[in-house]
């Protein structure tokens, strides 16, 4: 028995039930096709894992602490994390010297575990994060073996692995990843407690623990597994395959892991735990209003295109093939491309009704899109121009779309940061370009795998180029928290103290290594600098002269550190440096 089970109502070409009935059963264990058995091989197999590995070096685990904290979240977990160490109280998140209330628990833990291990630091505060893309992308390959075939499966995860988004979310000391690894292992869970007899067993009560992480580590967002099956549940028609998830079970399982900390966290801090950490959080991501609605739908499929490169042209094609090419798949194919449909449209939908925009919503989308890219591939390797043109409108599309982002790269590299034409950052538009037009040649040659492999390493070198020399060499310097936050750290006198006019700094929080006052006003400003003890405070260029004409004293000046912030439309005009601001940092007393 399995999700594929011949009593479930099955869409085919036969036109009675008399030929449904006569159809054998089919199920993941089932003998494959000749087609399927050529994805299920023993070198397919072996070689699954390792590559995936090999492929996460580049794009998660490369040059990962190279780079600083980047605001507003990476700090703001590393900082709770780091004083959750410190103070020894491990269920309580604190930043600032305040409770934080904004993310469960699950997180923290992990990054106080690396932050023991391997010391405060970038690279410590982002492994929890890589070390959960890892396991999203060896789920993705066992989700696409049990779905399509072991080779779907591989090119899902190489496909995975190489998605913008996803490469940013690994990247990021933030619990975006971990919660996706729980939702892909209770789906796989589900998965495999469909096709078990008897049914649901011990994987289904698996699929509910992780589920109860999930919620651990997302709120909320950790349910999402649970309506991705109900909701194919109930468009196939197969209700009964609730009995076996083991609802009434899993859901006491669920509630037995998640639910402690929260009580405990309730009857610790009453009031303002409920108030601020769960009804804050329910009315800040789920107001209710059609127009908030709509618009955070439309936010969703504008961000999609741009965050699933470079595979958004592939899923593009790989969903109209599987709608417009619904009778040429297998009854296996067809139920395994409708749950990745079903899948997203499901995460598609639950962003639609948030009223918060950020893309890290839409993360769990990916992995569908990238089963149907690894499907696409898998069929044109098994059947050739028998899997119809699809294939090779994607390689064309993608190709011309390697060309155009190179071009924009190298462009934005030179508009942006001066990069010279033989730098080593211009590698990555020089490769973007070449694989592109060996895109071209490989699909004019008719070998539609080869355009994966030039698709996939392509990027995956980008990204750890990105990571080792681009961003450490040009984007560090418009970040102004860690350089500030060190030359204050290294100021010393008697209470010494320091503040920041306006919007909190968290990297400035994190890097000094103690609290930072936040100052409302420049008279705030001026009436901290006046007070006995040593003062240090972190101030816009703009405010300073506003700042010095109030004070009394003498002022001193010990750093300075622009900020950029990059938005398109200000790069194709000539003030494509309006976007920065200076920070400057001042002292009442002279500096050491």
């Amino acid at each position: 028995m399995s999700i594929y089970d011949r009593n479930d109502p099955i869409e085919s070409d036969a036109g009675s039930e008399e030929e449904l009935d006569a159809l054998p059963e089919a199920s993941f264990d089932d003998p494959p096709s000749d087609a399927e058995a050529g994805g299920n091989t023993w070198t397919v197999r072996l070689l699954a894992m390792p590559l995936l590995v090999l492929f996460a070096v580049p794009t998660i685990f490369l040059g990962l602490g190279r780079s600083s904290l980047w605001e507003p979240d990476e700090p703001r977990f590393a900082e709770a994390s780091r004083e959750m160490l410190a103070s020894g109280d491990r269920l309580t998140p604190y930043f600032n010297g305040e409770p934080a209330f904004d993310e469960p628990i699950l997180f923290y833990w992990f990054q106080a575990v690396t932050f023991d291990r391997l010391g405060v630091s970038e690279y410590a505060a982002r492994m929890p994060a890589g070390l959960a893309g890892l396991g999203c992308l060896l789920l993705v390959a066992l989700i696409g073996a049990r779905l399509f075939s072991a080779r779907a499966g591989l090119l899902a995860g190489l496909a995975l692995a190489t998605t913008f988004r996803f490469v940013v979310s690994t990247r990021s000391g933030v619990p975006d990843t971990a919660l996706l690894f729980f939702t892909l292992a209770a789906l796989y869970a589900f998965i495999r407690a469909a096709e078990s007899d008897p049914p649901g067993g011990r994987v289904a009560l698996l699929g509910w623990i992780a589920v109860g992480l999930a919620v651990l580590t997302g709120g909320l967002f950790g349910l999402l597994p649970v309506a991705i099956w109900i909701v194919w549940l109930v468009l196939t028609a197969r209700l009964g395959g609730l009995g076996r998830m083991r609802a009434a079970s899993g859901l006491w399982l669920m509630l037995a892991t998640a639910l402690p900390w929260y009580l405990y966290m309730a009857w610790t801090h009453g009031r303002s735990f409920i108030e601020l950490a769960v009804l804050s959080d329910v009315m800040a991501r789920y107001e209710p209003g059609a127009a908030t609605s709509a618009g955070s739908g439309v936010f969703a499929l504008m961000a999609w295109p741009g965050d699933a490169m470079p595979w958004t042209v592939y899923a593009v094609v790989a969903a109209a093939s599987v709608f417009l090419g619904w009778s040429q798949l297998s009854t296996e194919q067809r139920r395994g491309a409708g749950l990745c449909v079903v899948w997203f449209a499901v995460v598609l939908a639950t962003c639609a009704v948030l009223s918060a925009r950020r893309p890290e919503y839409l993360l769990a989308a990916y992995p569908a899109g990238a089963l149907l890219v690894g499907l696409l591939f898998d069929r044109a390797v098994d059947f050739g121009d028998d899997a119809g043109p699809w294939t090779g409108l994607a390689n064309w599309l993608t190709a011309l779309c390697l060309l155009a982002l190179g071009g924009l790269v190298g462009w934005l590299l030179q508009r942006l940061f001066g990069a010279p034409l033989m730098s080593l950052a211009m590698a990555l538009p020089a490769a973007l370009v070449l694989g592109g037009v060996f895109l071209a040649i490989f699909q004019r040659t008719g070998r539609p795998l080869w355009a994966f492999v030039v698709v996939a390493p392509v990027f995956a070198l980008g990204y750890g180029l990105l990571a080792v020399d681009i961003v450490p060499r040009d984007l560090e310097r418009f970040k102004p928290g860690r350089p500030l936050a060190q030359i204050a750290a290294a100021q010393s006198g008697p209470g010494r103290r320091i503040g920041m006019v306006g919007d909190l700094d968290r990297g400035l929080v994190f890097y000094s290594g103690q609290n930072v006052e936040r100052l409302d006003t420049i008279d705030d400003a001026v009436a901290f600098l006046t007070e006995d003890g040593l003062r240090l405070c972190v101030l816009r260029s703009d405010d300073l002269d506003a700042v010095v004409g109030r004070y009394a004293g003498t002022l001193y000046q010990l750093a300075d550190q622009p900020r950029r912030n990059i938005r398109f439309a200000d790069l194709l005009g000539d003030g494509a440096g309006a976007q920065t601001t200076t920070f400057i940092l001042v002292s009442n007393t002279p500096p050491e």
